[in-house]
């Protein structure tokens, strides 16, 4: 029973969690991914090089 409350307790505040990533600043994000930019393509052209190819992914 205890497992069952924690589950569903840790299942809430995940979906909770999830919606502040769509509220983040794109400005920021893309600059934050300039890093990745580096090994990492995304976009209809994006092919796997020294990372994966991200599309989808978010």
């Amino acid at each position: 029973m205890i497992a069952r409350s924690l589950a569903a307790a840790l299942a809430l505040a995940a979906a909770g969690f999830a919606g502040t990533a769509n509220a983040q600043d794109v400005a920021a994000g893309e600059k934050s991914f300039n890093k990745c930019r580096a090994c990492h393509q995304v976009g209809e052209t994006a092919k796997n090089s020294v990372g994966p190819e991200l599309n989808g992914l978010f």
